[in-house]
């Protein structure tokens, strides 16, 4: 069992281990990593930190944890909190902004990633009824990518969560996502 990155779990993501210290972060991962860092700073025997972390946060709130390989349910969790994720995502690209400025590739790399994104089957649209999701979305874009031009083509990228009309202008670091298709430009691939 393991948390579910798009659930915010009540008190926040932390970790309180046996010695009484407790260890938080925006993400389970990075609570991980504190972990880690404090166990070995503290010569403390690492352990399996994942699994005591995932353990601890699923016995505290039990409804925030899913079968790691249900694959069809994360999915499906994916889908309906897209619209969550690619508001949270526009949303820290602005809040970075204000201390550093956004890279951006020239419009035609920005155009030959839209096409690969436009054929990609995890380019997945919000669903009918929402125009204030898409209106909110199509702000924080603008603020984002300001005038660059929007291919109509790109929804939200249902593994990454981002909105793809702007990340297809955003010189991101590739990432390493198995569920990414080899063919995705932000696909670290070996």
């Amino acid at each position: 069992m393991k948390p579910n990155e798009n659930v915010y779990p009540h008190g926040g993501r932390f970790f309180k281990e046996s010695d009484g210290s407790t260890h938080r972060a925006e993400t389970w991962p990075g609570v991980i990593s504190r972990v880690r860092a404090y166990r070995k700073r503290n010569r403390i025997a690492e352990g399996n930190v994942e699994a005591e972390v995932y353990a601890q946060a699923c016995a505290r709130e039990p409804s925030l944890c899913t079968n790691a390989d249900d694959a069809a349910h994360e999915k499906a969790v994916r889908k309906t909190n897209l619209k969550v994720r690619m508001l949270q995502w526009l949303s820290a690209l602005i809040k970075d902004k204000s201390k550093f400025p956004t890279p951006f590739v020239s419009a035609e790399l920005a155009k030959e990633r839209a096409n690969i994104c436009a054929g990609c089957p995890h380019n997945t649209p919000l669903q009918d009824g929402c125009a204030t999701c898409k209106a909110a979305i199509s702000e924080l874009r603008r603020s984002v990518i300001g005038e660059r031009a929007v291919d109509g083509r790109l929804h939200g990228c249902e593994i990454l969560g981002t909105d793809l009309g702007a990340n297809v202008h955003i010189d991101e670091v590739r990432c390493s996502i198995d569920e990414l298709p080899g063919f995705c430009w932000r696909k670290i691939v070996h």
